[in-house]
C-alpha cells in the first residue's frame, strides 16, 4: 500500500519507508515509529498501543508513551528517589558526572554512538575501565527508574543494555598484607591512636568496610553469643552474623567497661563521629614499614582477612564472611583463587610420586 492508502486510515502515516502513527495521550499529541512498512503492520501496532492506553495495567509487550523531560530532570528526579538509600553518598558523584554530559538532552536521545562519546571522554581524562563501569551502572539504574516513571523508552533501556561494558579482571586489586606486616601495622596504630587501632582491629578480624566500621555504634552490635556477633551492614540494610575471636572480644570487652551508650560510635575522636582514617592510616603503614609503593589502602585489609579465610575455607565461607549474596562478589577478589589454586596445584603435588 502507499502513502495514500495510509492517509485514509486515521492516525497512521509514512515517513519514508516506515509506517507511523498518531495519537492524543493525557491531552498531548504523540507520533510514534511503527517499525513497520506495511499499512497492515502499522495497524496492528496502532490496535496494541491504544488498548495499552485504555488499560495501563495491561499493556502486554507495549509501553506507555514517555513523557518530554530532560536529562537533568531525571537526575533531579532520581536524585530525590534515591536519598536515602544506603549507596547513595557514593553514587551521588557518578549521577553528577552523567548531568554534566548528557546535559540539554532527553534520555531517549541517549544513542549507542553518544555513550561511545561518553566513555571516550573519560578515557581521555584518564578513568579506569572500573570506573567507567561504575557511571553505566548508576546510568542504568536511573533510566530503570525513568522507564518505571514514563521518563524513558524501553528502547532507551535496550540500547544501554546492549552497550559493551569493560571487562574488570584486568583491574582486580592483588594487594594485602601478611600476618606480620598485620601485627606491625596493628602496632603502629596503637602508638597513633586508640581510634586507629580499633578501626584497624574490627577491619582485620571481621572484613567490615571503612564504611561499615566507622559507622558501627554499639546498638549495632548484637551479642549472639560470647564468640558471635551480629552487626547490621549499611549497603544492604541486612544483619551479619560474625563470628569473632578472643583478641576482638576482649577489645569489646574492655570499650564496653568504659561507660558507653548505645548511640556511642564503637570508632571515636574524642567521642565525636569518624568519617575518614586515610591521613592517619598512611602513617601507620609508614611507621609499620609498609612501603607507599605497595599500594595499600584501608579497604585492603578487608582483602586480607578474605586472604586469610580463603588459606583453609572454601570461597562459600569467605562470601558468608563477607556478607556477599553470590560467588560472583566473592570471585572480584583474584587473589583468594590464586590461592586456593595454588593450594590445590601443591595437593596434586603431593599424590604423584616420581
Amino acid at each position: 500500500m502507499g502513502r495514500k492508502q495510509a492517509d485514509k486510515v486515521k492516525g497512521i502515516f509514512k515517513r519514508g519507508d516506515i509506517y507511523w502513527i498518531r495519537y492524543t495521550y493525557e491531552g498531548r499529541e504523540y507520533r510514534e515509529s511503527a517499525h513497520c512498512t506495511t499499512v497492515k503492520g502499522a495497524k496492528k501496532f496502532q490496535s496494541k498501543r491504544l488498548a495499552a492506553l485504555c488499560n495501563p495495567d495491561n499493556q502486554g509487550n507495549i509501553s506507555l508513551p514517555t513523557k518530554r523531560v530532560k536529562f537533568e530532570d531525571l537526575a533531579k528526579a532520581f536524585s530525590k528517589h534515591c536519598e536515602n538509600d544506603a549507596c547513595w553518598n557514593s553514587k551521588r558523584y557518578l549521577v553528577a558526572g552523567l548531568v554534566s554530559h548528557f546535559a540539554g538532552r532527553t534520555p531517549n536521545q541517549i544513542t549507542k554512538t553518544e555513550l561511545e562519546r561518553f566513555v571516550q571522554k573519560h578515557e581521555a581524562k584518564g578513568d579506569k575501565g572500573s570506573t567507567i563501569n561504575r557511571y553505566l551502572s548508576a546510568l542504568s539504574h536511573m533510566l530503570s527508574f525513568g522507564s518505571d516513571e514514563r521518563m524513558v523508552s524501553e528502547h532507551t533501556r535496550t540500547v544501554l543494555r546492549k552497550f559493551q561494558r569493560f571487562d574488570e579482571t584486568q583491574y582486580q586489586r592483588k594487594v594485602y598484607l601478611t600476618p606480620e606486616q598485620c601485627t606491625a601495622l596493628l602496632v603502629a596504630c596503637k602508638d597513633i591512636g586508640e581510634h586507629l587501632f580499633g578501626a584497624a582491629l574490627v577491619a582485620i578480624y571481621t572484613g567490615l568496610r571503612q564504611y561499615d566500621v566507622l559507622n558501627l555504634r554499639w546498638r549495632d552490635i548484637h551479642y549472639v553469643s560470647d564468640k558471635m556477633i551480629s552487626i547490621t551492614i549499611h549497603k544492604t540494610k541486612k544483619p551479619l552474623d560474625l563470628p569473632i575471636p578472643d583478641t576482638l572480644y576482649r577489645y569489646l570487652l574492655e570499650q564496653s567497661k568504659a561507660g558507653v551508650s548505645l548511640d556511642d560510635y564503637l570508632i571515636a575522636w574524642r567521642g565525636k563521629r569518624i568519617t575518614s582514617v586515610r591521613k592517619s592510616f598512611a602513617h601507620a603503614l609508614h611507621v609499620a614499614g609498609i612501603t607507599s609503593a605497595s599500594g595499600v589502602r584501608f579497604h585492603d585489609l578487608r582483602h586480607t582477612f578474605a586472604s586469610f579465610v580463603a588459606r583453609t575455607e572454601p570461597l562459600q565461607v569467605v562470601a558468608k564472611f563477607l556478607g556477599h549474596t553470590t560467588l560472583r562478589c566473592t570471585l572480584r577478589y583474584g587473589h583468594i583463587c590464586d590461592e586456593q589454586m595454588i593450594g590445590a596445584s601443591a595437593k596434586v603435588d603431593k599424590l604423584i610420586q616420581i
